[in-house]
């Protein structure tokens, strides 16, 4: 079976407008599961008077040399007491201490 032209063109101009449509689709929806995806916190909450520098590194916004500030602050001056008492690590700024807060406890 043959198409004119005028077909063909017809024909190429829905599968396009189709094709559009789908992946226009496939996009909103991948968007949309982003946002609606809840942050779901699937670790306990890490003791920073056990932790190993390599657990103290898995929290965010903590590397190598502030893991090894934490261990350095534990051993010179003893279990920390509280939470907020990781302040006092040089490093650790008000902001990073509340992006940590959350994943951390202290007995």
């Amino acid at each position: 079976m043959l198409f004119t032209k005028e077909e063909k063109i017809i024909l190429i101009t829905i599968l396009a407008a189709a094709i559009t449509g789908i992946i226009i689709n496939v996009f909103t929806s991948y968007g949309q599961g982003l946002q609606k995806r809840p942050e779901v916190k699937t670790s306990p909450l890490i003791n920073i008077n056990l932790a190993t520098a390599e657990e103290l590194e898995a929290l965010p916004g903590v590397g190598k040399v502030t893991a090894l500030r934490i261990i350095k602050y534990r051993e010179s001056h003893g279990a920390l007491k509280s939470v907020e008492e990781l302040k006092n690590v040089k490093g650790i700024t008000q902001k990073k201490f509340d992006r940590l807060k959350q994943y951390i406890e202290a007995p």
